[in-house]
């Protein structure tokens, strides 16, 4: 058994179609929108967590190739309001994916066990050992290389020669995905 308002209120909402589809509408569009709101916050939070994830560098110094000793390094750390340094070396190369020449960007990290700064974190397969990479997975998000544990690389030498380089697996790292978003280079790092 129905109430009179009850009654009253479907009454009015059938008869009045167009008028209930607006309002029903409007009231869908203010709850959804409600939810963009909450977007920007999310999103600040978990680039946060990355960058916290990652130990971001707060300052990259770019130079040409500069071998360091470990006391250089050592000053350099002790420095007034350094944190950690972590060099790093990188070497622009061209890589073949499938039968078409792409440019790469290989990174060499010293030691994947103990980054301190800008770190490489495996998402699949397992840290590379001498002579085997990483891939970045912005390769495979952007679409320049989706290779994965297990395939081969082949990267040109200086002088033409082909090297083979395995696949260890895929890593992520907040500078190295950006090289690849705003360069358009595959990232690898060894």
């Amino acid at each position: 058994m129905l109430s009179a308002s009850l009654r009253k209120s479907i009454t009015d909402l059938s008869r009045r179609r167009a008028r209930t589809a607006f309002t029903v509408s409007t009231l869908a569009l203010a709850v959804a929108s409600i939810s963009f709101f909450a977007i920007p916050t999310l999103i600040d939070r978990a680039m946060q967590q990355e960058v916290e994830a990652g130990r971001l560098a707060d300052v990259t110094v770019t130079m040409r190739p500069l071998a360091l000793t470990a006391e250089q390094l050592d000053a350099l750390a002790a420095l007034p309001n350094v944190a950690a340094v972590e060099p790093r070396s990188s070497v622009d190369a061209r890589v073949f994916v499938g039968e078409r020449r792409a440019p790469a960007r290989l990174i060499g990290v010293r030691d994947f066990a103990r980054q301190r700064v800008d770190v490489v974190r495996v998402e699949s397969g397992t840290t590379p050992r001498a002579g085997q990479v990483l891939a970045d997975v912005q390769d495979a998000n952007v679409g320049l290389y989706d290779g994965d544990a297990g395939d081969t690389i082949t990267a040109l030498g200086a002088s033409g020669e082909r090297i083979r380089l395995p696949v260890a697996g895929r890593g992520r790292s907040l500078p190295g995905g950006e090289q690849v978003q705003d360069e358009s280079v595959i990232v690898l790092y060894a």
